[in-house]
């Protein structure tokens, strides 16, 4: 199976919007009659500044993240079965169900003064 870079997957959802950011500060910067129209020149600089402080980079650098955490986990057999271990681990002794039970009924117990 073949693993896409994360480079590719961050390229191909930001190269697009980077595009038109040029193209309006080349608009902005160049062409004269496009800076007379006020509204017009307000809400391309409206669209300008929300691209830029807009969440979707925080969101491609958190797939991003997303992505490397995976790809260690699918190159490094070991991680897997060390990671898979303690989580079973983890789920026998905080997850079974008399030591749910048992947490529950001191909840119960203390809440009820018992």
């Amino acid at each position: 199976r073949h693993v896409v870079p994360p480079t590719t997957c961050l390229w191909r959802h930001v190269v697009p919007p980077t595009m038109g950011m040029i193209f309006l500060v080349v608009l902005l910067a160049l062409v004269p009659e496009f800076r007379a129209q006020k509204s017009l020149y307000f809400f391309a600089s409206l669209i300008l500044i929300g691209d830029l402080f807009s969440l979707r980079w925080f969101f491609l650098g958190m797939g991003k993240m997303k992505f490397k955490a995976l790809e260690k986990l699918i190159v490094n057999p070991e991680l897997r079965i060390k990671m898979g271990e303690a989580s079973r681990k983890k789920a026998e002794e905080e997850f079974d169900q008399k030591e749910v039970v048992k947490k529950h009924l001191e909840i119960y117990n203390n809440l009820l003064g018992i």
